[in-house]
């Protein structure tokens, strides 16, 4: 495994920080993005990467906490991988209720 791959692997595990190197990694790209949503068919699944869910847009997560769960994590590849969760059809997979 080369380096920039251990750095991303690193950031994407640990929410943004590279452990060990001691900087801030970039956010995880869209495709790494979407390999991580390939594993997941359930929201248990989904819920150990992100707690909170998973939000198409920054609208769509606004209407998630109004209508009161938890501030999902916006991420549109993800969430496209993952449409098939959305039940209720709010743009929004697997919410937590506060």
């Amino acid at each position: 495994m080369n380096r920039p791959v251990r750095v991303l692997a690193a950031a994407m595990l640990t929410g943004g920080m590279a452990v060990g190197v001691g900087a801030l990694a970039a956010p995880a790209s869209p495709a790494s993005a979407e390999s991580m949503a390939r594993g997941v068919s359930t929201c248990g699944q989904l819920r150990a990467q992100h707690p909170e869910g998973i939000a198409k847009t920054k609208k769509a997560a606004k209407r998630a906490v109004k209508a009161g769960y938890q501030k999902p994590f916006v991420c549109k590849h993800v969430y496209l991988q993952l449409k098939h969760l959305d039940r209720n059809r709010n743009k929004s997979v697997c919410e937590v209720p506060r």
